[in-house]
């Protein structure tokens, strides 16, 4: 099945060469948005998609900007991602 993602916020980190997008899909009807972070930093592109990791909004941005401020790396925005919805779930 193909879900249509759409960027909604860019953001970028070290002069340009990390990019951080938040992404928004719809999955059975729910809209849920995830980031996608995307390295130039070492001559060679890596990129990494959550897709799902909430369905708010501000939720999404809140993080966005965590791993913006934090240079969060492809290689660990999954982990980011999932400490972010424990805390996240813990404090609500």
């Amino acid at each position: 099945m193909v879900f249509k993602m759409e960027i909604v916020k860019t953001t970028t980190a070290a002069q340009g060469k990390l990019s951080y997008q938040l992404i928004k899909s719809v999955h059975m009807g729910v809209t849920v948005y995830g980031i996608k972070v995307i390295n130039d930093l070492f001559n060679k592109t890596e990129e990494c998609l959550v897709s799902d990791v909430t369905c708010e909004e501000s939720a999404a941005l809140k993080l966005l900007d965590l791993c913006a401020d934090n240079a969060v790396l492809p290689i660990t925005l999954q982990n980011v991602c999932e400490d972010f919805i424990v805390s996240d779930a813990m404090s609500a």
